[in-house]
């Protein structure tokens, strides 16, 4: 099941509450979390056989979207879809923050096919070992297309209220809290399906952490890596992500670094 949001809510009729806001329906508004209904609905293999615009376009340079054109008519789609976009974005502001919503169900992909609701059929040209190694990046996840329709509404990017800011999963934590360069929240995912640690492995002298004294326990736990100076500092106890605080703020041993030419 997808985390609670938004996106999902729906009213007595069966229509999604926040899919179509007009101005001034979003108030003080700046975070998903302040919208008084959420929703959520179970994970398909149609929201992985449906590219979505966190999929970087197939036209691009990186490594990865060259092997995303291994996909049976990735590449033309790719082209498509860029016609499309223009289409919709023919009159606006190309400054603007706001873009239209793509509705990537529209136009099927030849090579991703979801012939049952919990099957997933991906055709690639020739063989290629890599592929099951891309499918388990974080850039293949799925994205619902409620999540796509919902920030793609006037006003929310202005606001800060985007899909690469409060992403919309299936996982074990989400975003709850999100300051840009200084602060991320994240809970766990009251809707997560649980996973316990595996009862099975290659044995080993010795274990690590005792990971096998946590066999079968569906509850998952944080291990961050903090900085001795960090460890007594009134953000260890708040900050709750997990990355070092060096990424987010700048200390004197920063300043001793940068003196060194680091």
């Amino acid at each position: 099941m997808f985390q609670p949001h938004p996106a999902f809510a729906k009213d007595a009729q069966g229509n999604y509450v926040y899919h179509h806001m007009k101005p001034g329906e979003l108030g003080e508004r700046r975070t998903p979390m302040a919208f008084e209904q959420t929703g959520t609905r179970e994970l398909v293999a149609e929201d992985l056989s449906t590219p979505s615009s966190a999929t970087p376009p197939p036209a691009s340079p990186r490594s990865l979207a060259c092997s995303l054109e291994y996909v049976l008519g990735l590449k033309e789609y790719g082209d498509l879809i860029k016609k499309e976009d223009a289409k919709l974005r023919e009159g606006t502001d190309p400054a603007s923050q706001d873009k239209p919503f793509l509705d990537f169900r529209r136009w099927p992909l030849a090579g991703a096919t979801a012939p049952e609701k919990h099957l997933l059929r991906i055709r690639i040209h020739g063989k290629y070992l890599q592929w099951k190694y891309w499918m388990q990046m974080t850039l293949l996840s799925p994205v619902p297309w409620e999540a796509d329709a919902f920030y793609a509404q006037p006003g929310l990017a202005e606001r800060g209220i985007t899909l690469d800011q409060w992403p919309v999963g299936t996982g074990p934590f989400m975003v709850t809290e999100f300051v840009k360069d200084r602060r991320i929240v994240m809970m766990r995912n009251p809707n997560y399906r649980g996973e316990p640690y595996p009862c099975e492995g290659r044995s080993r002298p010795t274990r690590p952490w005792g990971c096998w004294t946590t066999a079968a326990n569906p509850h998952l736990s944080l291990m961050a890596s903090w900085p001795r100076w960090a460890r007594s500092h009134p953000s260890a106890t708040s900050f709750a992500t997990g990355f070092d605080t060096e990424v987010f703020e700048r200390t004197d041993m920063g300043k001793a670094y940068h003196g060194r030419g680091r």
